[in-house]
């Protein structure tokens, strides 16, 4: 697209007043354009996703410059790191939702930092952040009790113990993403049906240790919408029956690669929620 440094000069000079902005995948974009929005100090919502030029130095200027910000999304910029991360978290206690998928060099330390300054977070993606482990999870859980939508997928390292955690301490959790997080275990399932009764969304594809003893009590969570267990190798018919029972606004299940869920089993969803779209 048409969007420069000079649009974001021209944007930050003549709209100081301005609230929300969104330049994703605007590719010609870089540092310099980004840190002249710091002078936009009523800014609340920046959309940065896919903007690839951009590195620490940019949203350091943003942090300090826009103390009001609730939405912040730098999905796939991969030059930032945790450091300037820190300074947001710390600049911007309002932030509400905040997307760092693929931000490779995004660190516990930050997200440490992010879960003790930013008590209101309703929405974190930390999809495919791959070094982060438990130490930054469990603060997540230990700090920020209002997240509703938590996307964790592909953090290979986390285990039970920060799931544990989040499931404990953010009892509005709405919709879950652990995808490919593999060492998660039914302890974590089970800890989620227990304590967040309103969720509404699992994915946990590919977490091959998961089995029908913890995807059978997700019968408790009466608006679970969607359940994601691709390749999930140990659900069977036992778990998918009692969520075709238990769970009327199932809209979809992935069970694709659960050799062991049958056709009947299927066929017993579809009578009981015959909207359901079912990936097998």
């Amino acid at each position: 697209n048409g969007v420069t440094d000079e649009s974001l000069k021209a944007i930050s000079a003549e709209c100081k007043a301005l609230r929300s902005l969104n330049v994703s995948h605007c590719h010609k974009v870089t540092d310099a354009g980004v840190s002249g929005l710091a002078a936009c100090s009523g800014l609340q919502t920046l959309i940065l996703e896919e903007c690839a030029n951009l590195t620490d130095y940019a949203i350091q200027a943003v942090a300090e410059g826009c103390t009001s910000l609730v939405e912040f999304n730098i999905r796939n910029c991969k030059k930032v790191t945790g450091v300037s991360i820190s300074q947001l978290a710390r600049k911007c206690p309002k932030l509400e939702r905040i997307n760092l998928c693929f931000c490779d060099y995004i660190t516990d330390q930050s997200i440490g930092v992010l879960a003790s300054h930013c008590k209101n977070l309703l929405n974190l993606n930390l999809g495919h952040c791959k070094r982060l482990t438990d130490q930054s999870i469990g603060q997540i859980g230990a700090n920020c009790p209002l997240v509703q939508v938590l996307n964790l997928s592909v953090c290979e390292k986390l285990t039970d113990e920060s799931i544990i955690k989040v499931a404990k301490g953010c009892p509005q959790l709405r919709k879950l993403n652990l995808a490919v997080c593999d060492q998660i275990t039914d302890a974590s399932v089970s800890q989620i049906s227990q304590t967040c009764t309103e969720l509404e969304e699992l994915m946990v594809p590919c977490c091959d240790k998961i089995t029908d003893n913890s995807i059978t009590l997700l019968s408790r969570c009466k608006n679970l919408c969607r359940l994601n267990v691709y390749a999930c190798k140990k659900v069977t018919d036992r778990s998918i029956s009692e969520i075709a029972k238990s769970c009327p606004k199932l809209t979809h299940l992935d069970v694709f690669w659960c050799a062991d869920v049958s056709d009947d089993v299927i066929e017993e969803l579809k009578t009981n929620n015959p909207t359901c779209e079912v990936d097998r």
